[in-house]
């Protein structure tokens, strides 16, 4: 089980740093259990001028290829982490907690 693929979700836009010391913290501890790990942070190299829009598709793409989703406190408040939220239930991808049960 330890071997899938997990995308981390939460909330970025107007959060000092972007969040990124959070998306970064989670993704030590679940690559130290073993997990792949799909961390948005990453993506473009941790650039932070690109538009919305491109973060999107990049992380849309990237959820679409992942076994299950995490969620950083918080991400309710999120637009984007919402949308998420909604493509991976519509598509059926669960949450990492309800693939370690």
């Amino acid at each position: 089980m330890a071997s899938l693929k997990v995308y981390i979700s939460g909330a970025m836009t107007g959060l000092p740093e972007w969040n990124y010391p959070a998306f970064h913290t989670r993704a030590t501890e679940l690559r130290q259990k073993g997990y792949i790990v799909l961390n948005p942070a990453e993506n473009f190299d941790g650039q932070k001028d690109l538009p919305r829009w491109m973060y999107l598709r990049e992380d849309i793409k990237n959820l679409l290829s992942a076994d299950c989703i995490t969620f950083l406190p918080g991400f309710e408040k999120s637009a984007g982490a919402l949308l998420e939220a909604l493509v991976a239930r519509e598509c059926n991808i669960p949450t990492l907690e309800e693939t370690e049960q």
